[in-house]
């Protein structure tokens, strides 16, 4: 079996509504679809899940993408934080915990990838100094996908890719900017770009059905 490759989701939950949870359901399933349906990424890309509200936690350990329960997982905050440093934090601390090193037994993991999804209140917290931890560790890249020009100063301490959706359009923004924020990560990260085929996420379904190719002139209107 080839290196695993592991993504970390750190995901704004602290916008309780019914509606955010959707898109960001929405949002995760995009991304974890297009691993599924990739042969080469379903065999080494492993998923885990932050989430923040107040405080943070860990929701979903390193899991591979077939056995990933992208219903099951809980984003619906309580309506306090958003505690970002707290978030930035625990991740970097589950990346020296669950990214494996190189040893006799197996090979090392590849260098992660890291995907933020914030929402549109200030932290609450100390994100300086938790980013500049965050920033020592190696990444492969990182992306942070931001609902306004406000957090843009924050998004930019921890990703070189920052990318803007509007919360106003629900989850096919937040969908065309996890597309957009990917495409661009592959180019950064591989000297080809990945060709994924998107669609949009229905709960509870099986894939398997044939996809038809993106289009050539895809363009991505913020």
């Amino acid at each position: 079996m080839d290196r695993r490759l592991p993504v970390f989701l750190v995901v704004d939950i602290s916008d309780s509504r019914a509606e955010t949870e959707t898109a960001l359901r929405a949002a995760v399933a995009h991304l974890v679809g297009a691993f599924r349906r990739d042969p080469y990424y379903l065999e080494v890309v492993h998923v885990c899940v932050v989430t923040f509200d107040g405080s943070a936690r860990q929701v979903v350990p390193l899991t591979d993408v077939l056995s990933f329960d992208v219903d099951g997982v809980p984003l619906r905050g309580d309506g306090t934080g958003p505690a970002l440093g707290a978030a930035i934090h625990l991740v970097t601390t589950y990346r020296d915990e669950q990214v494996r090193r190189a040893s006799d037994e197996h090979r090392g993991d590849r260098d992660p990838l890291v995907f933020f999804v914030l929402g549109g209140h200030p932290p609450t917290d100390d994100v300086a100094a938790a980013a500049a931890v965050f920033k020592e560790r190696p990444w492969a890249t990182a992306a942070c996908l931001v609902p306004s020009a406000a957090m843009a100063d924050d998004a930019r301490r921890l990703a070189e890719t920052v990318l803007a959706y509007d919360p106003s359009f629900g989850s096919e923004s937040l969908m065309n900017a996890v597309e957009a924020a990917w495409i661009e990560v592959s180019w950064k990260t591989w000297s080809d770009p990945i060709s994924l085929s998107f669609r949009p996420y229905e709960p509870s379904t099986c894939a398997g059905e044939p996809l038809p190719p993106p289009p050539d002139d895809l363009v991505f209107d913020f």
